[in-house]
């Protein structure tokens, strides 16, 4: 879990590379496969809880595929979505019924700088625009952060769960950290 341009999609694809029998649900294909013949006003005009209700029901149908087929799944996904504005408001992309699915989850952080750099290489690669605001990026990872610990706390997330910093050249040091963690809890 985290903020976009973390590296989450990267560490996640590559720990499934690494461990045998591990597969992975990216939340963000996944949900422009649901709803890619609705256009964004169309989801706009959705209740913010039929959208999750509709992604829950879809994603957990994804897991419970990939379960049949591998012994792990890795799950891709952020906790809130900011929606800018004057405001910043925040869409709770988390629902419950993922929880029965875990044995643990991991938060990825990094400092703002570094996620606005990494924003804008992916940008220049993809032609993804992403928010370069440091200010929004460390806005938007410490209402993440809080709701991550917020979910621990509640029980809705494992008790295992950890945060990892992915650090400009510690890739290959959080891959292996997030593989131990991994072993040890599934």
């Amino acid at each position: 879990m985290g903020v976009n341009g973390i590296g989450k999609s990267t560490l996640t694809d590559r720990l499934a590379e690494r461990l045998p029998k591990t597969g992975v649900v990216h939340a963000s294909q996944e949900l422009r496969e649901l709803f890619g013949g609705i256009s964004r006003e169309q989801q706009n005009k959705m209740s913010i809880e039929d959208r999750l209700g509709e992604m829950a029901t879809h994603l957990t149908g994804v897991f419970d595929r990939r379960l049949n087929e591998d012994d792990r799944v890795l799950f891709d996904t952020q906790l809130l979505v900011a929606n800018p504005g004057i405001e910043r408001k925040y869409e709770n992309a988390w629902s419950d019924r993922y929880s029965l699915y875990l044995a643990s989850a991991a938060m990825l952080l990094s400092t703002p700088g570094t996620i606005s750099r990494w924003r804008q290489e992916d940008g220049i690669r993809t032609g993804r625009m992403r928010d370069l605001s440091e200010v929004n990026i460390a806005q938007d990872q410490e209402a993440n952060l809080n709701y991550f610990n917020e979910l621990v706390e509640s029980g809705a997330l494992p008790a295992s769960s950890q945060v990892f910093h992915n650090e400009d050249g510690k890739i290959a040091q959080v891959e292996q950290d997030l593989a131990d963690h991994i072993m040890a809890t599934t």
